[in-house]
Parts: structure tokens; sequence; C-alpha cells
């Protein structure tokens, strides 16, 4: 059973895994100036473990990009995710990390799925529309559960096999 949390997509937009423009490995996007809000973070870095790659970037942040125009790029440096691929006939999965792809999965794998109580009963600025409202429809689908979980399960293995490289 699966239970909205509220949870927005923001809350894992701070710190987002990234390919490094370098050597094409996995790097990581996050906030330099400690603040786990994202609307409030205005120091990020971009480090690369693989080859040491690293940028700073002073900027605040408002938009996620989505991928209804190709790739998802994380919103500060625009560099493509890592985890990102396409299923269920040529729509884009992504995640900004793997939290955010263990929470997707979570919903996905769950046959049962309730809404918090703040949303049907419309609590103050708990009224906002989750991540999970906003998710498309043909990620939500039952009939693509098998599919999107297999491809969930391809990006967990990808970010593996980089860090074995």
């Amino acid at each position: 059973m699966f239970r909205d949390r509220q949870i927005t997509v923001h809350h894992f937009a701070g710190n987002a895994l990234v390919v490094c423009p370098r050597c094409g490995q996995p790097a990581r996007v996050f906030t330099a100036d400690g603040s786990e809000n994202f609307y409030q973070a205005r120091q990020w870095r971009v480090v690369c473990r693989s080859c040491g790659f690293h940028r700073d970037k002073t900027a605040r942040c408002l938009t996620i990009y989505t991928g209804r125009r190709g790739t998802v790029g994380d919103p500060v440096f625009g560099l493509p995710l890592w985890l990102q691929k396409t299923c269920c006939g040529g729509n884009l999965l992504w995640a900004y990390n793997l939290d955010h792809l263990s929470f997707v999965e979570s919903y996905i794998a769950a046959t049962i799925r309730e809404r918090s109580d703040a949303v049907r009963m419309g609590e103050g600025y708990r009224r906002r529309m989750s991540m999970v409202a906003k998710l498309p429809a043909w990620l939500k689908s039952a009939r693509h559960r098998d599919e999107v979980l297999k491809t969930i399960q391809k990006l967990k293995r990808s970010l593996v096999t980089s860090q074995r490289a």
C-alpha cells in the first residue's frame, strides 16, 4: 500500500545525479550552502568523483524541467540526469537521485494507492498538488507497471555498474 505524504519533486531536486560533462560518469549536483529548501538555496556545486570535475554556481532555481522537450537536466547547471530512460512506448522515466527513484518505485509497485488526508480535506497550505498527483497517466497506469518496474531496476543497475568501472 502506498500513502501520499504530500512530497513534491522539489524535495528531491536539491541533490541530483547527472552525467559528468568531462568523463560521462555520474556526478552530483547539490546545494553548497547547506540549505535543504530547494527554493532558498543560492550556492550550488557539481562534483564528479571519477575525474574530479567541479563547478560552483550562484543561482536561484525555481524551474523543474519535466522532459516534455527531450531529456531532463538538473535545474541549476542543466546537465542531463543520470537516472533517465525511455520506456512504455517512448515515454521518459526520470529521477533526480536514488531516493526519488525509490519513491516512484514504491508508488508504481503498490496495488493500493491512497491520497493523504490533507489532500482530501484541503487543509490550508497543504492543498498544493503533490508529486504523485502530477505523475503522468502512462506512469500511473497498471498496464505499464511491469515495464516501468523493469526500467527502474535498469536505472539502479546503471549506477552500480558505473561505480565499478
